[in-house]
């Protein structure tokens, strides 16, 4: 099983797992292998706020899609706790098996802060090994007079 989103509006291409960039409209796809094809299986979204009150976002029923492949949109705010809950049922199992995939909202330059930290470190070893070495070259050149 596969659970993806994607935020066509901002990049049509990048597929996000546990954490989506921004708020706003997203496209929420759930697929399983092919050997599960004629599986029917469900879609819950639940979102909870700080206070742990959750509610339903979306449900899609429990059926079997084509090609094993149920897709929507739906509309992401900052501040809640996602999850995205599957029931899938399987021929040998007499209840649906159940699978929970939480996901948050997050800033889209969130992911920038590690590296620009890290830039930011090579920056100030450069330039205290600059000064460093521009002392000791005043230090030499007034030794030698």
């Amino acid at each position: 099983m596969h659970i993806t989103f994607y935020q066509t509006q901002f990049d049509p291409v990048t597929e996000y797992c546990e954490e989506i960039p921004r708020v706003g409209n997203a496209f929420l796809v759930v697929d399983v292998t092919p050997d599960l094809w004629e599986s029917p299986f469900s879609v819950e979204l639940v979102a909870a706020d700080e206070s742990g009150q959750s509610s339903t976002i979306l449900s899609l029923p429990f059926q079997v899609y084509e090609r094993g492949v149920a897709n929507t949109e739906v509309v992401v705010k900052a501040g809640l706790r996602y999850e995205v809950r599957v029931m899938l049922g399987l021929a040998e199992e007499r209840e649906p098996r159940k699978f929970a995939f939480p996901f948050q909202v997050a800033a889209w330059y969130k992911a920038l802060v590690g590296p620009a930290l890290i830039t930011l470190g090579v920056v100030i070893v450069l330039a205290v090994s600059v000064i460093r070495y521009k002392l000791t070259a005043r230090s030499r050149e007034e030794l030698v007079k």
